[in-house]
């Protein structure tokens, strides 16, 4: 909105008021020169935020594994994590197994443990799903969601909605 104030209102508003000879006062000038700034201003901030938020996703895994980047790729890893739960669970792995696997082989050793968590509390007979959620891999909306998916037996499709869900709310953000 205020590209298309400054780049086709504004010079159309002082070429009205030149016309009829209006003389600009320095408060008038100053604002009319801070519309005319406003998308370079607009646009330097979102390179400054969504540049380097575009950059921490295509970082290596080891660099992303630090404290703070880690915390901000947590719901990108836990849907990654959701495929590898999906994927292992639709050849017929118990879930357990499944986050061993996960827990074992996944390159961020933050989700690992995360993971590792998760498989603890699924093989003493808990909610893998409200647990995910705890470690901060996934919405409490999406617990309830694989939860009662899992009940009804359909948790294979709904994890993979789930995760591409997701990757889409994070793609969105950016």
């Amino acid at each position: 909105a205020g590209a298309f104030i400054s780049l086709n209102i504004q010079p159309m508003f002082r070429k009205m008021l030149s016309e009829f000879g209006v003389v600009f006062t320095w408060s008038s000038l100053w604002v009319n020169e801070c519309v005319a700034w406003l998308p370079w201003i607009v646009g330097a901030s979102y390179l400054l935020v969504v540049g380097p938020l575009l950059a921490l996703l295509g970082m290596p895994l080891w660099f992303r594994d630090l404290p703070i980047l880690g915390r901000l790729t947590m719901k990108h890893d836990g849907a990654w994590v959701m495929r590898g739960i999906a994927w292992m669970l639709g050849r017929n792995l118990p879930v357990p197994q499944a986050l061993q696997l996960i827990a074992t082989h996944y390159p961020k050793s933050r989700v690992r443990r995360a993971v590792r968590t998760v498989q603890l509390e699924a093989e003493n007979g808990g909610n893998w799903s409200l647990s995910l959620a705890a470690v901060g891999l996934i919405r409490n909306v999406d617990a309830g969601l694989l939860s009662a998916a899992q009940r009804l037996g359909n948790v294979v499709w709904s994890l993979r909605e789930t995760a591409d869900a997701t990757s889409r709310r994070i793609a969105l953000r950016l």
